[in-house]
């Protein structure tokens, strides 16, 4: 079965998701999955964006990214591929970057600013809209019951079998990651309450993707204003983790404390993340074949790491020669 006719087969009632969302890393691995699936979902979404005819934002939709880069990333590159330029961009380049600062001016924005009734809320670095927006504010209208509805994934984050974090970078002693000393215990209490999160997510939602991922939601405008306010009201939640700026951990938490009000996409229906998915559960309508993509990755390393080599070789060979220019001058 071809992944296009997978994506239609068992409950599935609708086709493709209309976003993708790069989310997590597996740092002990060089080609994460996720990265090999985004690319070849960035490229053949570049490739085909200019002979597709121009989209258009509902008027009733306010799609809104947050970020503080000086040029413009993935999402907002492919909202523009698609005809979309009428989104609202938020963030200073001159703010450091946290999580926590996304829901600060989320707020400020919904609640002074935006008149749209819905709000599509994308992360900026990992995500693209692949799809009309208009057609996924119609499948939330059409397939969901609740105010606002999360992205879904496959594994929880953070998870209640962590039980390390590193201290904050200003805490460091020297030796980096491999300094125990550079690490927190996370309390056991802490990693119940992420349990309790965990029992919740398998009780209310079914594989593939039972857990909150806070990269990417829709939602009626009020509604989202009222999770927010009540992520900034769970402040201390899980504490050993505030230093790292997690806002997932909240916003899990809101959920299961508002179900059903508030809910998660788990079977992809406009949204797919990415994150230790198989070849088999990636909803596209080519084969991802990662084993080649993984290929190339290596061949264009291992081509770079040998052009900085035969540099490096030839700087090295041209100080040896001034070297030795200058104790025959000598």
């Amino acid at each position: 079965m071809d992944p296009a006719t997978r994506a239609n087969a068992g409950e599935r009632p609708v086709g493709l998701p209309l976003v993708y969302h790069n989310n997590g890393r597996d740092y002990a691995a060089w080609a994460n999955r996720g990265d090999i699936y985004f690319a070849l979902i960035c490229e053949r979404f570049f490739r085909a964006a200019a002979a597709r005819p121009p989209l258009r934002r509902p008027p009733e939709l306010d799609i809104v990214l947050v970020h503080n880069h000086r040029e413009p990333p993935i999402a907002q590159r492919g909202l523009e591929a698609l005809g979309v330029r009428d989104y609202t961009r938020l963030g200073d380049p001159a703010r450091e970057w946290s999580h926590m600062l996304k829901i600060s001016l989320l707020l400020d924005h919904l609640e002074h600013h935006s008149r749209a009734p819905f709000v599509l809320y994308l992360d900026a670095d990992d995500t693209l809209l692949w799809g009309d927006p208009g057609e996924a504010l119609e499948r939330f209208l059409e397939h969901f019951r609740c105010g606002v509805l999360f992205n879904g994934e496959k594994t929880p984050s953070p998870g209640s079998q962590v039980r390390r974090l590193p201290r904050p970078r200003d805490e460091w002693r020297p030796g980096g990651y491999s300094n125990p000393r550079n690490w927190i215990e996370i309390p056991k209490e802490d990693r119940r309450k992420l349990a309790a999160i965990e029992d919740f997510d398998r009780r209310h939602f079914r594989a593939p993707a039972p857990h909150l991922n806070a990269g990417c939601f829709i939602g009626a405008r009020e509604a989202v204003i009222d999770v927010l306010h009540a992520v900034n009201d769970l402040s201390g939640f899980v504490a050993s983790w505030d230093h790292t700026g997690d806002d997932q951990r909240l916003m899990r938490e809101v959920q299961r404390l508002r179900y059903p009000e508030v809910q998660t996409d788990h079977q992809s229906l406009i949204f797919q993340a990415l994150h230790r998915i198989t070849a088999r559960e990636l909803l596209v309508d080519f084969n991802p074949n990662p084993w080649q993509v993984r290929a190339r990755r290596l061949a264009k390393i291992l081509r770079a790491e040998w052009r900085r080599a035969r540099r490096r070789s030839g700087e090295v060979g041209e100080r040896l020669a001034d070297l030795l220019a200058r104790g025959r001058r000598g």
